[in-house]
């Protein structure tokens, strides 16, 4: 202990001397060597590209004097197609072929000894997973919404190398003045921009005025793209107006229309140009073309199909979510992909209150058997038209329709919804058992099928089957030569059900219509009863008529409902079982409801639609001078939800901008001849209507019941009221 005593104090005594002598306790710096920064190039590495896709980047070096110059490439070379900018430093070009490429590149300063630097790199160049082509024909009323589209794939993510965007979009002169208001059709490739909504992308080509009427426009389009961006798989997205079976886009400078056919042939000569088999994805974002014609036309030319059997809202498609999906899962399948599409769409408009939406996706692999199955239950009909052909008419007439044409037309049909309310309707085992094979048929074939609440109980997929044989009539030639009309038998059940209903002798009868009351104000309603029977019957309505001289001018219209409800749940409004006589009734209280802008109002032709009141008119959007059909539709409040304008053979939804006019057809019967017709009412503000209920003039009143059966035969009755 003693010996470490001491060494210790030996120890602090050596410390303290040194620090004492050395003036205090300081960390001396070590010094380094100094070594100048080399010139070099500071770009590490090289993006990769996709064959067909415009490249860009711009090379960068440091630690020497500036401008760098004489870029260079030493050894290796540039993908075909690319080149390096011996100034700026730029290599840019479209790579032709998949492959890895090394090469050195070397730059010089701008010393007046200039040094050189060199760095080595690896161009990948690959084929994309993906090219979406969008042959997107705005040269019409969508002008606008094909900018906002375009934006919302910019926002998205645009273009990657693995996924490629590229659009054919051809514009109008007058509705968008947006992005230099160019008219001409353009391609782009499009980029990734979140900024702002402007068109960001690369601009491919200028083509000036072109017809996307035509089966050229999009054959031309197709080979052009498959040819040049390259990738393991293909989609095609039809974007304008559509028509069920009838037309797809609508050219207005051009006044041209690309039908069903030309569609088809287009992408079948574009496939045998290139040599590819199958398109992966055929998409149509557009109104109504969900149909059973549309895909028997195209099932062999694409995997996978998706499509709206409804009309869609102005903003379409969610390119947003749907593109930023595939941005993010480039490796995603034809079928995932078309999943989410229905997704994100229905998605969209479930948010913004729309209820009337659908949304479909079919695989292809197997709608030979669907088409099979479909032929065989359309042989049974019409074998057995004579005692199934009132069955198949109830049936259609309780069948989900879709907004398919102007006042009167009612042409595309639910054909899942159809067959299955016939399904039950029937007391046929035989006729049971072919719906049940044709709906396992169809859902084999459908990867997911979203419709709004408004279509609660609807497949997705319609069918050409008019409510109306002149319908039927005067398409029929135009749809005979449809690939499904040509090769299937539907449009011959079509002829033998229409020919049922030729020879079809009317039972329906009303009678014994009575008031209960001479007298009806608001305070004392009135009860309307009567009796109706008949065989397939469809429709039941109390109507109030203003009599005036020999002419009574419709009021007030309700249905009257008898129910039956299916195993699916559906409730089947207007169920009238055939050989029974029905005791109906229905009560007014001297109210009517009219249509305002909240300045003037006037009464008008309206009917219902599941949770919607639709009222029929004009529509003017250049103060009166030009008048187009329409449809003004109201939730059940009475609260306007737009327009929907037959334009130019198309539908149209329409928000109705300030200065825009509605006139409200009214329907009137003249005893005298007898006939019946149509006026027009009030000219209306078309941004404020709205239905409110009113108070009925003083006068006397038709109070009338209406039976029809779904061959358009009818039969009424009718009692005599007065309003004080």
């Amino acid at each position: 202990m003693k010996n470490r005593s001491s060494l210790l104090c030996a120890v602090l005594c050596f410390v303290a001397v040194a620090v004492l002598s050395s003036g205090g306790c300081k960390k001396k710096k070590k010094k380094f060597p100094y070594i100048p920064l080399s010139f070099q190039i500071s770009t590490k590495t090289l993006p990769e590209s996709a064959v067909g896709a415009p490249y860009s980047v711009q090379l960068q070096a440091k630690y020497g004097t500036a401008p760098y110059q004489n870029w260079a490439i030493t050894s290796g070379s540039l993908p075909a197609g690319f080149s390096l900018d011996s100034v700026t430093g730029i290599i840019s070009g479209v790579a032709q072929t998949a492959g890895n490429y090394p090469i050195t590149i070397q730059v010089e300063d701008s010393s007046s000894t200039p040094k050189t630097a060199g760095r080595d790199f690896t161009i990948s160049v690959i084929n994309a997973e993906w090219t979406i082509f969008v042959f997107m024909n705005g040269d019409n009323h969508l002008e606008g919404a094909a900018i906002t589209d375009i934006n919302e794939m910019e926002a998205a993510g645009g273009s990657t190398p693995r996924l490629n965007i590229i659009v054919q979009c051809d514009r109008h002169p007058e509705y968008d003045t947006s992005n230099g208001d160019w008219t001409t059709c353009k391609r782009y490739y499009v980029t990734s921009d979140s900024a702002n909504n402007n068109i960001v992308s690369t601009e491919l080509a200028d083509l000036g005025e072109v017809n996307m009427g035509t089966q050229a426009a999009l054959q031309q389009f197709l080979e052009w793209g498959i040819g040049r961006f390259t990738a393991t798989k293909y989609a095609l997205v039809f974007w304008n107006h559509g028509s069920t079976w009838q037309c797809y886009g609508h050219d207005d400078t051009d006044n041209d229309t690309i039908d069903i056919n030309e569609s088809y042939f287009a992408i079948d000569g574009a496939l045998t140009t290139t040599g590819l088999a199958k398109i992966d994805f055929l998409g149509f974002d557009m109104c109504l073309v969900g149909t059973v014609e549309m895909l028997a036309e195209f099932y062999d030319v694409c995997d996978v199909l998706v499509a709206s059997a409804e009309l869609e809202p102005g903003h379409g498609w969610n390119y947003a979510a749907s593109i930023g999906y595939l941005g993010s899962n480039p490796t995603a399948t034809a079928q995932q992909l078309a999943t989410k599409i229905v997704q994100d769409y229905t998605t969209r408009c479930e948010l913004q209150g729309e209820n009337d939406n659908t949304l479909a996706a079919f695989d292809t692999a197997n709608i030979t058997t669907f088409l099979s199955d479909l032929e065989i239950l359309t042989g049974y009909l019409r074998s057995n038209i004579g005692t199934e052909g009132i069955n198949l008419g109830l049936a259609r007439s309780y069948t989900d329709t879709f907004t398919d044409g102007e006042q009167g037309e009612n042409t595309a049909a639910d054909i899942g919804d159809m067959l299955y309310t016939l399904r039950y309707i029937t007391s046929d085992a035989t006729l049971q058992n072919y719906i049940d094979s044709f709906l396992t048929s169809l859902s084999g074939i459908t990867l997911l099928s979203r419709c709004g609440t408004r279509h609660e109980y609807a497949s997705g997929i319609s069918v050409f089957f008019p409510e109306e044989e002149q319908d039927f009539l005067d398409q029929s030639a135009e749809y005979s030569v449809t690939w499904f009309a040509g090769n299937y038998s539907w449009d011959e059940l079509l002829v033998d059900y229409y020919s049922v209903g030729s020879a079809y002798v009317p039972t329906v009868l009303v009678n014994n219509v009575m008031a209960s009351s001479p007298t009806v104000t608001q305070g004392s309603p009135v009860t309307v009863s009567g009796d109706v029977s008949g065989d397939g019957i469809a429709d039941v309505y109390g109507g109030v008529y203003l009599v005036s001289g020999n002419i009574l001018y419709l009021y007030y219209r309700e249905p009257i409902h008898s129910q039956m409800t299916l195993p699916n749940g559906k409730t089947i409004e207007n169920y009238w079982s055939s050989s029974s006589v029905w005791n109906v009734d229905f009560e007014w209280d001297a109210i009517i409801p009219v249509i305002t802008d909240g300045i003037d109002f006037d009464f008008m032709l309206f009917d219902y639609d599941d949770d919607v009141l639709i009222v029929y008119g004009q529509f003017s959007d250049d103060g009166g001078t030009n008048w187009y059909e329409c449809a003004a539709v109201f939730d059940q409040t009475g609260a306007f939800a737009g327009l929907v304008v037959f334009f130019n053979g198309q539908v149209v939804e329409y928000d109705p901008e300030t200065g825009d006019i509605f006139r409200p057809y009214q329907y009137y019967i003249d005893v005298s001849i007898p006939a019946e017709g149509l006026d027009v009412g009030q000219e209306l503000y078309a941004t404020d209507l709205s239905l409110v209920a009113a108070q009925a003039p003083s006068g006397t009143y038709c109070v009338d019941i209406e039976a029809t059966d779904f061959f358009d035969n009818s039969d009424d009755d009718f009692d005599i009221v007065t309003v004080p």
